[in-house]
Formats: C-alpha cells, sequence, structure tokens
C-alpha cells in the first residue's frame, strides 16, 4: 500500500501596539490537504474460526469480514479538503497585575470528498475572552 500526504499551510499575521498595556493582533491561514491509501493490499484475514469463509455451507461469516475484499478499490481513506482561519484579537494590562484578552476566529472548512465523518464543510466561529492574573 502506498500512503499520499500533502499539507500545505500559508500564514501571515501582524501584531500592533497603540499603547503601553494595549495590543491588537490579527492574522490569516490558508491549508490545503490531501491524502489517501493507493494500492490497497491486505492479506486475507476471515475471522472465521477454522471454517472456510467461502462455502457457503459453513456457519462462518461467508468472506463478508475478509479484510482483503477491499483490495480492488482504487483508493481508501481518501481526504481532501482546504481551511480557510481568520483571526483578530486585543489584549489590555489594567494594571501590572490583572489583564484582559479578546479573540475572534472564523474558520470555513471546504470538504471536498466527505468520507468517514460526512461532509465537514461549513463555517465556524469562537469568541475567547480571557481574564489574566499575574502574581
Amino acid at each position: 500500500m502506498d500512503y499520499v500526504s500533502d499539507v500545505h499551510t500559508f500564514m501571515v499575521s501582524a501584531n500592533y501596539n497603540p499603547l503601553p498595556g494595549l495590543s491588537f493582533n490579527g492574522g490569516a491561514s490558508y491549508s490545503i490537504a490531501d491524502s489517501k491509501i493507493q494500492n490497497v493490499d491486505f492479506a486475507s484475514d476471515s475471522h472465521t474460526g477454522g471454517v472456510n469463509p467461502l462455502d457457503p455451507d459453513s456457519s462462518g461469516w461467508g468472506g463478508t469480514y475478509d479484510v482483503a475484499n477491499n483490495n480492488e478499490m482504487e483508493s481508501f481513506s481518501k481526504l481532501d479538503y482546504t481551511v480557510w482561519d481568520i483571526n483578530v484579537g486585543a489584549s489590555y494590562a489594567i494594571n501590572d497585575y490583572v489583564g484582559i484578552t479578546v479573540n475572534y476566529l472564523y474558520t470555513d472548512v471546504d470538504d471536498q470528498d466527505p468520507y468517514v465523518y460526512g461532509d465537514e464543510s461549513g463555517q465556524y466561529q469562537s469568541l475567547m475572552t480571557y481574564l489574566t492574573f499575574r502574581f
């Protein structure tokens, strides 16, 4: 079997501090992922407890559980998707011991070849707030 995995991520980010204790940040990333197993070649392993799995008169699995049945597949476990992440945030130091941070993240996933979990395409948003105490 041949496992092929190509993942590329491109990122850009910036940070700006207009005042002491105040900072703004932002960034974006773009990821392309493509992976698959080709030339699938499993050895026969029928789990039949010693009976002939191809014998229609046996009480075995009839060969249906034999992983070698997957050998005719052109590709196995194919994943192909792109992801955009865009984030912005701000941090403010209230004093030397307490600070607050707010971050927003937007993610857009384009699943071009749904597989195990179905189509995972969609847009996701997160808003996170942190209160920091320094000792």
